[in-house]
């Protein structure tokens, strides 16, 4: 049995595309950086540049809430009239 990858509506959006890629190239370019920052700086880095997806991802996830409920809200109002 194959397993199909599931597509969200985020990830179609060219924004998140663009920030994962940014992400990847901050993750290259932290590599580079003092061994001294490895525990400093570098994971806070890192995680501020994987935050911003989520973000978009949560953003995504709020505005199918929201325009589910509003359909949600028309309808009901369509059945009591």
């Amino acid at each position: 049995m194959v397993m199909e990858e599931i597509k969200f509506g985020f990830e179609q959006l060219e924004l998140w595309k663009k920030v994962r890629e940014f992400k990847n190239e901050v993750s290259k370019e932290t590599r580079k950086w003092p061994a001294e920052e490895k525990f400093k700086l570098i994971p806070q880095i890192i995680r501020s540049s994987r935050s911003i997806n989520a973000f978009l991802a949560e953003g995504q996830d709020l505005h199918f809430l929201i325009s589910f409920i509003f359909v949600s809200s028309l309808e009901v109002h369509s059945l009591r009239l």
